[in-house]
């Protein structure tokens, strides 16, 4: 995909004016890690990290990493038309003072991409590993999107429970009420905690039966 066929970043400026005024805000000391989601796959979360990325890169004074954890056919790279450079996180040692090895910069954007092949995560030590690479990566840059892919992929869920807030996009154009309140319900299930959301794919007005979603 040619970077000028992504959607326009003003598209996503209400997006950014949320996550800035209801979260990143606040006094810290390191950056925000946010994980975006989506159910089972096809909702185009990877176009809406890159498309909330552009807005962040147009007014945003803080360094910004986008995250591509899911890696799948439409993955941010191509979304960015960088070329694809996977790492393996195990690779990336010592906290951030590697990471310009394997990032791949934007120039015009002023915006950092990096792959990552977390496959090496068992089960067992998933959480550990994530947690560990984002106190590291928070240190170096003060925002931190993440395209976790899929609940459906087991894999993405470590993601979701060491990030700071979790974002779900939902597809406006097929979900239904009885998707979305099954959705809720797993969701619930796995113990994670939901802390916004993107309708994406919306005409407006939004459908009465998502506004519980957006509240």
């Amino acid at each position: 995909m040619k970077d000028k066929q992504l959607l326009d970043p003003k598209a996503f400026d209400q997006i950014r004016g949320w996550m800035l005024s209801k979260w990143l805000m606040g006094a810290q000391a390191r950056g925000v890690a946010v994980s975006l989601f989506e159910h089972s796959g096809k909702e185009g979360v990877s176009t809406v990290v890159t498309g909330i990325g552009r807005s962040f890169c147009t007014t945003y004074a803080g360094k910004v990493l986008l995250l591509d954890a899911a890696k799948g056919s439409n993955n941010l790279a191509a979304q960015l038309s960088l070329p694809e450079k996977v790492v393996k996180i195990e690779d990336i040692k010592n906290g951030c003072s590697n990471f310009d090895e394997y990032i791949i910069r934007h120039e015009q954007l002023g915006i950092d991409l990096l792959t990552l092949d977390d496959s090496c995560i068992s089960f067992s030590d998933n959480k550990n590993k994530s947690r560990t690479f984002l106190e590291h990566a928070s240190k170096c840059y003060d925002l931190i999107l993440i395209d976790a892919g899929a609940l459906s992929d087991n894999r993405s869920t470590h993601w979701l429970n060491v990030s700071d807030y979790r974002v779900l996009v939902v597809d406006a154009t097929t979900a239904t009420h009885e998707a979305l309140e099954h959705q809720k319900n797993e969701i619930s299930q796995r113990g994670i905690k939901i802390d916004g959301s993107v309708l994406n794919k919306r005409s407006y007005p939004i459908p009465r039966s998502l506004y519980w979603l957006v509240r």
